[in-house]
């Protein structure tokens, strides 16, 4: 047995430490908590709300032999290190491993560090500290209040919507992203028109868009008729440049990643959805193999904050001298004043800045490479001067009417040096050529746009998660675990890169709205990370928030329960014959007004539009009744290939999709099954179908 065990959360860690530390350190996972909450007592909630919110904690059942190692080890080493997470999750992983371990508390020692480096490892292990109690109320208060609102509110969902669940954030967060579907179900478009001026110039076409007058500025016109008038009035083929106005403006570098603008980033730079984001991250911070070594390259991704430790802004400086001079370099930024920032990390950082991106791309996927080498441009970048943009407008005249052009040119690159080609407003391409006062510019004739006011824009990943930050609803842990919730409950569903929340989504927020306003909102929520906070600080206790929180949601809850029945839609029953399976159809009443549903469902999820004959529209896959051959589980369902080769070809895929992502071709359908089976017959029951 080791003299020492350390115990961090995750299995990735483990190799990478273990590197730092000689034979007497054993290095152990707990993969995350090893205690859950039992679903026991009053509505299961493994909490006993009358009586001070005790808690009822079992030991995980699937991490019985991770539970026994580590007892076995714990109770034969001198020391026992607690090295999960330095945010309040990671406090309570600390907290509920003590009370698992059972060894004397003089043997247990809590440590935490930011890199995963050598340094800093070394450096925690000189800095041992008991378990901070506040941080673990702060946590459980958490745990306690999403397990209620969770446990309760998925109750009364799938009592009165065949819904699954409604967490605390995640409610809030649907709420954002319904209140913008309403928008855009609203919106009225209009049209408007603009008016461009086409003309050559040094060799390239240039358009110069109509301004209005210098007595009255014209943002858009209305009607074509105004439009064709202002053509007709510039009846001189020969426009006039009237005035060059050029202003110096500085940019200045962004700081270094927080979680938010991380995920925001690597999202609109890279594509890349949330979850995918932060799993390459974890992955870059937990260690990769370089040349037979592990090593941690960034700092940890989950955090609010910008601050960066002073070795590093020390060495970053020497770097950015001795690679391009001194006058590249810039300022530390500050982090603003702001509510709910938990300052116990740094920003996103490289751990090793020797380790450049060129250096350590043929170790890493190419995914990773792209992430890291937007982490440490951006990190390096942040402590660069601004760059120096001159903007020029140049104002064309024909008679009183007025057009224009902007245009700009780098004076001096700046933070640019590394970080341009990461910056989407300023491009080389805008600069203009050279222009005179009282030059004549001949047109090509002018052209009238034809445009229409368009919706706001759907959520992207990206965007809520700003949102989301801005608000001040849930932590950096939790934005992207919201947005798999959502998904994965079909509350919203993701359309290239736009957030569309589904019909089940819009009833789940209008029942959310109703009975529950006054706690699923984006302000309560922001409060209670407040609260939370308070909590971890000291300054608010545990027991008195919970207390407060539950005086306003249980009554709220036992009205929904009693009122919410009368509100429930019941089907219209109809003639008409399922065209998938045959069962009757009936008329259900949805957020954007009646459609057809199979009166089988769920066994049988066809819905249709009622268009204008009545007639139900054609489904747009068939159940075929032949059970996966893969899963076991699923049907596969009959389905028309909508691109590529196979396009407007039949296939057959699992309707458990994309939990089983079984295909058949035709053929292969065909040979293993002969035909498709009739979809219900006398002797098919509901048991059959499930």
């Amino acid at each position: 047995m080791a003299k020492y065990l350390l115990i961090v959360e995750s299995p990735g860690k483990v190799k990478t430490i273990s590197s730092f530390l000689g034979p007497d350190y054993k290095v152990m996972a707990s993969i995350g908590h090893i205690r859950l909450l039992e679903k026991t007592g009053k509505y299961n909630l493994g909490v006993d709300v009358d009586a001070n919110f005790e808690t009822h904690y079992i030991n995980d059942p699937g991490k019985r032999d991770v539970i026994k190692k580590l007892k076995a080890e714990a109770k034969e080493a001198e020391l026992v290190y607690l090295a999960s997470d330095a945010d309040l999750e990671g406090e309570s992983i600390a907290w509920h491993l003590e009370q698992v371990l059972k060894v004397p508390k003089k043997k247990l020692v809590r440590i935490t560090f930011n890199e995963i480096t050598a340094k800093a490892i070394k450096d925690a292990l000189t800095k041992g500290r008991d378990i901070d109690a506040k941080k673990v109320d702060a946590q459980e208060t958490r745990r306690i209040l999403d397990r209620i609102i969770g446990f309760r509110l998925s109750n009364l969902m799938l009592s009165k919507l065949g819904a699954k669940s409604a967490g605390r954030v995640q409610s809030s967060a649907l709420r954002i992203l319904a209140e913008r579907e309403e928008e855009i179900q609203k919106f009225v478009s209009k049209e408007y028109f603009e008016i461009y001026l086409p003309f050559t110039k040094a060799r390239k076409n240039y358009k110069a868009q109509y301004k209005g007058t210098d007595k009255k500025k014209i943002v858009s016109i209305k009607d074509k008729a105004a439009a064709d008038k202002v053509v007709a009035e510039c009846t001189s083929k020969n426009f006039k440049v009237g005035s060059i106005d050029s202003k110096e403006r500085t940019v200045y570098p962004k700081p270094p990643y927080t979680t938010s603008t991380f995920q925001q980033e690597i999202s609109s730079k890279l594509g890349y959805a949330s979850k995918k984001a932060m799993k390459i991250a974890q992955s870059l911070y937990e260690g990769v193999s370089i040349e037979g070594v592990h090593k941690g390259l960034i700092t940890y991704m989950r955090t609010d904050s910008i601050r960066l430790s002073d070795d590093f802004v020390k060495d970053s400086k020497a770097l950015i001298i001795k690679d391009y001079g001194k006058k590249y370099i810039g300022t530390v930024k500050v982090q603003k004043e702001q509510d709910n920032v938990q300052d116990a990390h740094e920003g996103i950082r490289p751990s090793y800045l020797e380790y450049t991106p060129e250096k350590v791309k043929s170790f890493l996927a190419t995914d990773e490479y792209k992430v890291y080498t937007l982490i440490y441009n951006r990190a390096i970048a942040s402590l660069m001067s601004p760059a120096k943009i001159e903007d020029t407008e140049v104002s064309i005249y024909n008679g009183l009417h007025k057009f224009g052009i902007t245009g700009h040119v780098t004076k001096f690159d700046g933070f640019y040096k590394i970080y341009k080609e990461f910056e989407e407003d300023e491009d080389d391409g805008k600069s203009l050529p050279e222009f005179k006062v009282g030059e004549v510019i001949v047109d090509k004739d002018l052209e009238v746009e034809r445009k229409k006011t368009n919706p706001p824009a759907r959520y992207s990943e990206a965007s809520l998660v700003k949102k989301m930050e801005e608000l001040g609803i849930g932590r950096p842990s939790t934005y992207s675990a919201t947005m798999e919730t959502l998904k994965a409950r079909e509350y919203i569903v993701l359309n290239k890169k736009s957030l569309e929340v589904s019909e089940k989504g819009m009833q789940v927020n209008d029942l959310l709205v109703k009975y529950f306003d006054d706690i699923i909102n984006t302000t309560y929520t922001a409060d209670m990370e407040k609260k939370l906070d308070e909590i971890s600080e000291g300054s608010a206790e545990k027991l008195k928030e919970l207390k407060a929180f539950y005086e306003i949601f249980q009554p709220l809850i036992l009205k929904a329960n009693r009122e919410a029945n009368k509100d429930k839609p019941k089907p219209q029953q109809t003639d008409k014959v399922c065209p998938t399976c045959g069962a009757p159809l009936v008329i259900r009443k949805g957020r954007y007004g009646e459609f057809y549903a199979c009166s089988k469902f769920p066994h049988c999820k066809y819905t249709g539009k009622i268009d204008a004959t009545g007639k139900p529209t054609a489904p747009t896959s068939v159940d075929t009744r032949q059970v996966c051959p893969v899963c076991g589980e699923g049907h596969l369902v009959e389905r028309i290939a909508k691109t590529g080769k196979s396009a407007g070809s039949k296939f057959y895929a699992c309707n458990r999709y994309p939990k089983c992502k079984t295909t058949l071709s035709e053929e292969e359908f065909v040979a293993k099954f002969g035909g498709v089976k009739p979809k219900f017959s006398k002797e098919s029951t509901d048991t059959d179908l499930d």
